[in-house]
């Protein structure tokens, strides 16, 4: 399957529009818009549009994926100025009109495709009041289908991703771990700072807030950031939690490309354990076999183990995690069986060696002794007998020292299951919450821990790079309200995949011909980065001389 090449700003090609309406018909996102629209009651009849939603569509991937701005302009100035005939005559859109009015007419188009998954819209033309920015904001969150909007969003964004994961080649999707990466970065919606102007007005955005790169996510930032250097630690904005495809085990694991296999937009802070599950069953739903998940402790730990943990339970996929501070130590016990830093061990285990990262933290020990007291740990650990059973319980086997107890298990008050050998633990008494794959900073939990966000941080500033799809940069999304920052987001991601499995199949010897790259061939003996040192005379060279310069008299 040929992916779609990178070109700069210039004369639209017809094969280059056959190339995005090829994307656009894979993720059906027209189709989508104009099927809701019905279902929300929309009518049949009527005149149609001059633009519609396929053509629309394909003029913000044509803009996005020659690194143009995202807005209702450069659109429209595609139109009317970069479109010969022929593709004007494909889209339809060969009809007459000033750029003022190609402008009405793509903003029209475009909000009439993106209205059924547009959960709330703010004034396009003039900056709310902040009081009555909020005010306006909780009203559209009482709205009956604010919720159903918001997943229709989601859907859209999952489309369009996923139109971008069909070109990688199916053997390589099978040979991968199934290990994913999830991680949040800022969306700023403005250049300006929503909030510090001295009128007291808010972002048209606004479903957007603060994103503070420490810390807890605020609503709103009491003062002025007088000071610049401020707005690097905040943004105002919303937050992405892009989901990035990894590896399990960096030293055995074969070569993947990581790629973005889903992305929520959101307001910062709000919604992150139930966001990051929705990714992970959507992209399964697709056909992606995920196994493991692998959060910074701003996720998993601080979500709410309905919301991620336990859905997360049921299709079978591990956490690896970090916990922050107040989240180590014993997190719950069933009859004997503790549950430590997210494994099960025998509650017999020494409190030395149970509160080791709190004492570690507090600064009663060193870090070699917190090291090797994590290890020490495993003598205590419980192992699984079997897989979970239907009800999500699990059986567990009292550890054993050469095939004896390393506990007592005849002393006074010995708890069930230092007596029994095995105890079934019901789900609820699992700890799901912070349960995880590997056991806590041992060596290889900070193998994969840090290699995949590594990965995460890495996709992430590629998809950032100013020069190319620069999700990061407000001016290259010139455009207003939820869904089109959305729709934007989508496909600038799904552009970044294009790169990612461009440069992963041209680099893999066995997939090398399944794209067309043709090096250009020097004439012989012409001068290259080898040999012009070659072909330059030797300063001690008898036939450099210097040229002669008159003197002034």
């Amino acid at each position: 399957m040929m992916l779609p090449p990178k070109t700069g700003p210039g004369m639209v090609t017809m094969d280059r529009v056959l190339e995005m309406a090829d994307l656009v018909d894979r993720h059906q996102v027209a189709g989508l818009s104009e099927q809701w629209r019905l279902e929300d009651g929309g009518s049949q009849t009527g005149r149609p549009g001059t633009v519609s939603n396929r053509a629309v569509m394909i003029l913000f991937h044509l803009l996005v994926n020659e690194y143009s701005a995202f807005s209702d302009t450069a659109a429209a100035d595609m139109v009317m100025n970069r479109m010969p005939a022929g593709v004007l005559e494909y889209l339809d859109l060969n009809k007459p009109g000033t750029k003022q009015v190609w402008i009405a007419r793509i903003r029209r188009a475009r909000e009439r495709c993106f209205l059924p998954f547009m959960p709330y819209r703010g004034e396009r033309r003039r900056r709310l009041p902040s009081d009555e920015a909020l005010a306006a904001y909780d009203a559209a969150k009482k709205d009956p289908d604010y919720r159903k909007r918001l997943d229709r969003a989601d859907v859209v964004s999952d489309a369009i991703v996923m139109s971008s994961v069909d070109y990688l080649p199916r053997d390589i999707l099978e040979q991968w771990s199934g290990t994913v990466a999830i991680d949040g970065t800022s969306i700023p919606v403005s250049s300006n700072d929503a909030g510090t102007r001295k009128d007291s007005t808010s972002n048209p955005d606004i479903g957007a807030a603060w994103w503070a790169r420490e810390g807890n996510h605020r609503a709103d930032l009491p003062g002025r950031l007088d000071n610049r250097r401020s707005t690097d630690k905040y943004n105002f904005g919303y937050e992405a939690d892009i989901m990035v495809m990894s590896v399990g085990d960096p030293d055995n694991d074969p070569r993947a490309p990581f790629i973005c296999l889903g992305a929520r937009l959101k307001r910062p802070g709000h919604r992150t354990g139930l966001l990051a599950a929705s990714m992970v069953s959507s992209a399964i739903g697709a056909g992606i076999p995920i196994s493991t998940l692998v959060t910074d402790q701003g996720i998993a730990p601080m979500a709410a183990a309905k919301n991620l943990q336990d859905p997360l339970y049921d299709l079978g996929v591990d956490i690896v995690c970090d916990y922050p501070k107040g989240h180590r130590g014993t997190r719950g016990g069933h009859q004997g069986l503790i549950w430590v830093e997210g494994h099960p061990y025998c509650s017999a285990m020494p409190k030395g060696l149970i509160d080791a990262t709190i004492d570690y933290n507090d600064r009663r020990i060193s870090e070699a002794v917190w090291l090797k007291r994590i290890g020490e740990r495993e003598r205590y650990l419980a192992k699984p007998n079997g897989k979970p059973r239907a009800d999500g319980s699990i059986r567990y086997l009292h550890p054993t020292d050469h095939g004896r107890p390393v506990c007592d298990p005849h002393r006074k008050n010995a708890p069930a299951f230092c007596q029994q050998r095995t105890l079934l633990v019901p789900r609820e008494h699992l700890a799901l919450k912070y349960k995880q794959k590997y056991r806590y900073k041992t060596a290889t939990w900070e193998r994969v821990y840090r290699t995949n966000r590594s990965t995460n941080e890495g996709f992430n500033g590629y998809a950032e790079d100013p020069t190319r799809e620069a999700i990061q940069i407000s001016g290259a999304r010139r455009i207003r309200g939820y869904a089109a920052q959305y729709v934007a987001l989508a496909m600038k991601l799904a552009a970044a995949n294009f790169r990612v499995i461009t440069e992963f199949i041209s680099r893999t010897p066995k997939q090398s011909a399944a794209i067309e790259r043709k090096r250009v061939k020097r004439r012989a003996g012409s001068k290259t980065a080898r040999n012009y040192r070659d072909q330059m005379p030797s300063a001690c060279s008898p036939t450099l001389t210097a040229p002669a310069v008159p003197l002034r008299t």
